[in-house]
């Protein structure tokens, strides 16, 4: 009389559930997982063990479908054709949406409003590298904004905006400047060379004598 094979308990001393049936995705053999490995929307796992895995991942790493849907989901739309898009996810520090996409371990990373440009028949050549904004909003990403150019259009486009972040100021405007516009019109109209000492004017004004010799002459606070 043969006996019956006793079903192996777990560690909690309890008999194991039934087991749902799959199939591999990408080896396509079968394989059995418990239900908690089944997610709430019924769907059950894609891969049998982490070599298909592995290609799975790295398979919707490079689908262009689903790097397009995370792309649209960061993206809100303005209410007509001619608004801003926002960028509602990571951004430089210059306020440009930050995009990253591929495997995990070698990730892709490029600013939004650039894979926007591209993503609707923009193309970039090594004339025209770089993509402008037209409304001057950084993280905005609709492509009737943007618009190519070369690194001299983008340099002088911020310039003009006054967004460089190392604009040259002369004079009075100059962010260590000492002195004035006015008080260095009352320098160059009351000074003599030769006669008139320049302590006099340093005092005066609180800066160095080097400082009057150089604005009286014309070497400093230049218009």
């Amino acid at each position: 009389m043969t006996q019956k094979k006793s079903t192996p308990l777990l560690k909690s001393g309890r008999k194991p559930g039934p087991k749902i049936a799959c199939i591999c995705s990408v080896c396509g053999d079968p394989f059995e997982v418990i239900p908690a490995r089944v997610r709430q929307n019924g769907v059950t796992p894609y891969y049998c063990n982490r070599t298909c895995r592995s290609v799975y991942l790295r398979s919707r790493a490079y689908d262009r479908t689903e790097i397009n849907a995370r792309f649209w989901a960061k993206i809100l739309c303005g209410l007509t054709p001619d608004a801003c898009w926002e960028w509602l996810g990571a951004t430089y520090g210059f306020g440009y949406g930050h995009f990253a996409y591929g495997p995990r371990a070698e990730p892709t990373h490029t600013a939004a409003h650039i894979y926007s440009y591209v993503l609707h028949g923009g193309v970039l050549t090594t004339e025209k590298p770089c993509v402008l904004h037209a409304c001057d909003r950084p993280p905005c990403a609709n492509p009737r904004h943007l618009w190519a150019g070369t690194q001299q259009d983008n340099t002088q486009d911020m310039m003009s905006k006054g967004r460089g972040r190392y604009i040259v100021r002369h004079g009075s405007a100059h962010a260590e400047a000492k002195l004035t516009d006015e008080q260095v019109a009352i320098i160059r109209a009351e000074y003599v060379p030769y006669k008139t000492p320049l302590r006099i004017f340093a005092a005066r004004f609180g800066v160095t004598e080097a400082t009057i010799h150089l604005v009286a002459r014309g070497k400093s606070y230049r218009p």
